[in-house]
């Protein structure tokens, strides 16, 4: 996100760029690739604890314990508005949900936070209002709350899916694994790795320090009427899905990579949905993906320091939907018009 200076471009007109992984990023990066006229294949397979396939989505732009918008937070929401735009128009869908978020306090260390936040930093723009303790029947808010505006959630697994059999059609998707064993690619092919946490397990990115965390989800139908103009914020949250159901979490763990279920992850969304809400609720399902994160919690984008035609775009973690469009833009940026990658995101900084 700092200043970008010129550089040698890496993309002749004779490469082609082989995208491994259709996550997220994998997806827009093919959309915007073909949006521009660019040569590509993807390469992918169904693989278990894939975290777009089952994530929310949400983009809150006072996330955090310390309710502070993070850098370039404008820059960022405008490239997540033309990212929904780009693929309405390619794949005429729309996966954006602009939705208001009620964050309520816990406890009153967390309201003196949130002041310090309102001096230190602009967050006006995203605060719509305020309210004060015990306004919601429905809810356990004794210490108030507040409804964040400018976010809302993207249906990531809608876009893995559609995006899936576009690529199947146009004739642009191989379903074979990638084998880190297999040696470098072609000089006239450059690769690109969004393989979310599986990268981990690739020994040639091994310098990475690659920390992926388990996340758990409940979906759950509420016995009565719950407002869903709104995603619920506190002990966790709980977001608004198709007929009438509701997604609730997340869980974080450093162990079991996998999208096995378990009975912690269970009891913990359920007694925390319990402390945010006196309604009854049923558990219709519980699902699993591993989040691609790295130590300082920051995308990893670039050039591989040994291997000139590998590239990675990874590591996006709970916030992909706000970093994502971003970090596409940074890279395509880069092969095309030979634009240096922002600093606190590039590979360069694990070198």
């Amino acid at each position: 996100m700092q200043a970008r200076h010129p550089i040698t471009s890496n993309l002749s007109k004779e490469k082609r760029i082989r995208i491994v992984g259709q996550g997220l990023c994998g997806s827009l990066l093919a959309l915007s690739l073909h949006d521009k006229g660019v040569p590509f294949v993807v390469q992918d397979v169904d693989m278990q604890g894939s975290a777009t396939a089952v994530a929310p989505g949400i983009v809150n732009p006072l996330a955090g314990r310390n309710y502070r918008p993070p850098e370039f937070i404008d820059e960022l929401l405008d490239q997540v508005h033309m990212a929904m735009a780009l693929v309405k128009r390619k794949l005429d869908i729309s996966i954006w949900n602009p939705t208001p978020i009620l964050r309520m306090f816990s406890e009153p260390t967390q309201i003196d936070r949130f002041e310090r936040s309102r001096k230190r930093f602009s967050i006006t723009e995203f605060v719509e209002e305020e309210y004060p303790a015990n306004t919601f029947d429905h809810l356990n808010d004794v210490y108030g709350s507040f409804l964040t505006v400018g976010g809302g959630w993207a249906n990531l697994p809608l876009l893995m899916e559609i995006t899936r059999h576009w690529l199947r059609g146009e004739g642009l998707l191989e379903e074979v694994e990638w084998n880190p064993k297999d040696p470098p690619a072609s000089a006239d092919e450059i690769v690109v790795f969004c393989e979310g946490w599986r990268v981990a397990q690739n020994p040639h990115w091994s310098f990475i320090p690659h920390n992926p965390a388990k996340g758990e989800m409940l979906i759950v139908r509420f016995e009565q009427d719950m407002p869903r103009d709104r995603i619920f914020n506190q002990s966790c949250w709980a977001q608004p899905i198709e007929d009438g159901l509701w997604r609730v979490g997340a869980t974080y763990s450093w162990d079991g990579f996998d999208s096995s279920p378990s009975l912690d992850g269970a009891t913990q969304l359920q007694e925390n949905l319990q402390l945010m809400t006196q309604i009854q609720f049923h558990v219709e399902n519980q699902v699993a993906g591993v989040r691609p994160i790295v130590d300082d919690f920051k995308p990893v984008v670039g050039q591989h320091p040994e291997i000139a035609n590998w590239y990675i775009l990874n590591a996006l973690g709970s916030k992909g939907v706000l970093q994502a469009p971003t970090a596409v833009k940074d890279l395509i940026d880069n092969l095309l018009e030979g634009s240096r990658i922002p600093a606190d995101w590039s590979v360069d900084r694990f070198k």
